[in-house]
């Protein structure tokens, strides 16, 4: 089944034309994100070195759980975070990639802990092992089409979200209710950034819980749910921009 085509309604929605923009707003981000990552491997090994686009490692031995293992760096500095995911390679990715969505789980002492998504990538020795971890990603399209069909019905929630970014409802912040939360928040320990979210989540009219691995506060949510909307509000910048009501 071709996951472009309109969601099946058992009614017609009045937002329709709203869900489609943002279902076709979904392929678009996946497009670019596939088309930068894949000019990115495309680079030459040493221009990716020099900007920090790819790390040199030298051995891998088992880690303290199945799927794991720590890498040793060879040279050199990249900009990855623990968080991240990567693409393993002996030489070009786009050809010699071995394993891919490999997390980068903590940094100690020039090694890094991965996670594998296939424990049986892991070599078995792998102690003289030479490769090249780069930036790789997961699609997830899937669980944002899922979010979309989930909003598009229309009932409680979806329907407030749906108003939300057709621009029927607005949001309003009650200032005494944000800095209530926001010191309530300082008190129990969390830091401002923290405090701050805290403060904008209870003060708001219509609040929208979220989850990111990275995120200022563990709300609870899906992190799907959360990244449409950020794009639905950019696609209504961009409508806004262009004249559109």
């Amino acid at each position: 089944m071709d996951t472009r085509l309109p969601v099946p309604m058992p009614f017609t929605s009045p937002h329709a034309v709203l869900i489609e923009e943002l279902r076709a707003f979904i392929f678009e981000k996946r497009d670019i994100a596939l088309a930068r990552r894949r000019e990115s491997w495309s680079l030459d090994l040493q221009e990716k070195r020099r900007k920090g686009l790819v790390q040199r490692f030298h051995g891998l031995r088992q880690g303290p759980e199945q799927g794991t293992a720590w890498a040793t760096v060879a040279d050199g500095e990249s900009h990855f975070r623990e968080g991240d995911f990567l693409c393993l390679h002996t030489g070009p990715p786009l050809t010699d990639a071995w394993a891919r969505e490999v997390l980068f789980k903590e940094e100690r002492e020039k090694r890094w802990l991965l996670r594998f998504r296939n424990p049986r990538d892991i070599p078995v020795q792998g102690d003289n092992l030479l490769f090249y971890a780069e930036q790789d990603g997961i699609d997830l399209t899937p669980r944002y089409l899922q979010a979309l069909d989930e909003v598009a019905v229309g009932d409680g929630a979806g329907s407030i979200i749906l108003q939300l970014l057709a621009g029927e409802l607005s949001l309003h912040l009650d200032s005494l209710n944000n800095k209530y939360a926001c010191d309530l928040a300082l008190a129990e320990g969390l830091n401002p950034r923290q405090a701050a979210a805290v403060g904008l989540a209870y003060a708001v009219n219509y609040v929208a819980c979220f989850e990111t691995t990275r995120s200022a506060v563990p709300l609870p949510g899906t992190l799907p749910l959360f990244l449409l909307g950020m794009g639905a509000l950019g696609l209504m910048r961009s409508r806004r921009g262009a004249g559109a009501v």
